[in-house]
């Protein structure tokens, strides 16, 4: 019984020392059509001029992307209006990136024009859990977006912290709103974290010490019965 309960130890502090904590997944608004990290977004989207007073995009991370060229410059457009209060969904100006099933966590900085919100899994109720700034977009208006989180200029990005059941897969469902005409984006950037993986070293010893264990325990037997 004593040198069952050694293997077993031995086995889990295999498992222990051999899981490796997986490297965060950089998760951040990329230049593009129908490119983003780490996965492709639901529908595309393109990169754009962003306007002078927006937040500044972030080296070798997120820029501003919208559903078309929705900046500043030759060729831009201006996307519709929404009128106060703000409705939770505005189709021609939302972007869905799928989380892949084994993701555990995600960090998030959002910058948008006017304001924006996050969902995750559709859900319109803007409920995650926040670490600062709001979920639904901000409907007070100020002089080049809404006035603070979550909303374009540098110091009024909105954090999040979001925590995924690794089991099944998700998607982060990103809102932007126009609402008093000309240029519109969002920006995000962030990690995604998925579960450790066992070593593949770790998984071959653990089978030979399991398997060591069972053939110990049989000759063990064979003894008794003889």
């Amino acid at each position: 019984m004593m040198k069952a309960a050694g293997v077993f130890a031995f086995v889990a502090m295999l498992v222990f020392a051999g899981v490796s904590e997986a490297p965060a997944i950089s998760f951040n608004s990329a230049g593009g059509i129908g490119s983003c990290a780490p996965v492709a977004c639901v529908g595309g989207f393109v990169d754009l001029t962003p306007h002078p007073s927006w937040a500044p995009e972030i080296v070798g991370g997120g820029v501003w992307v919208s559903f078309a060229n929705t900046g500043v410059g030759p060729g831009s457009v201006s996307p519709a209006n929404v009128v106060l209060p703000l409705i939770p969904v505005n189709a021609t100006s939302q972007l869905t990136v799928p989380i892949p099933v084994g993701s555990t966590s995600l960090t998030l900085l959002v910058f948008g024009d006017d304001t924006a919100g996050v969902r995750v899994d559709g859900s319109l109720s803007y409920t995650l859990s926040t670490t600062m700034g709001a979920l639904a977009p901000n409907s007070i208006q100020g002089t080049t977006c809404a006035n603070g989180p979550l909303s374009c200029t540098a110091n009024n990005g909105a954090a999040f912290s979001l925590t995924f059941d690794p089991t099944t897969a998700h998607t982060v469902t990103f809102d932007f709103f126009q609402r008093d005409g000309g240029p519109a984006g969002i920006l995000w950037t962030g990690d995604l974290q998925v579960a450790p993986i066992p070593e593949p070293a770790t998984i071959l010893l653990v089978g030979s010490a399991l398997a060591a264990a069972g053939m110990a325990s049989r000759r063990r037997l064979q003894k008794k019965q003889d």
